[in-house]
């Protein structure tokens, strides 16, 4: 996703945050972000961005902790947020 909208916004600054190592190595040698090796849920900066996007991130997050998931992004964003996610009765 991040490449994708690099390419459209070439010039524009991009953070992720990856949990996963495998991910996160991937992101630091493609080099085209900052990249965070946490959870969202332990995400804390003084950054504000323009814009927070997340895919597939939230139906991993145990329902418990969905609200704090939803307040750092939240915090982060301005004045744009957006997430998709992915329902899946269980």
């Amino acid at each position: 996703n991040l490449k994708a909208i690099k390419s459209i916004l070439p010039n524009a600054e991009f953070h992720a945050i990856e949990i996963n190592k495998k991910a996160y190595d991937i992101l630091i040698e493609w080099g085209g972000s900052k990249a965070y090796h946490q959870s969202i849920l332990d995400f804390k900066s003084k950054v504000k961005f323009d814009l927070v996007f997340t895919k597939g991130v939230l139906i991993h997050i145990n329902p418990d902790q969905l609200s704090r998931a939803y307040i750092v992004a939240c915090k982060a964003a301005v004045p744009l947020l957006t997430a998709t996610a992915y329902f899946a009765p269980t």
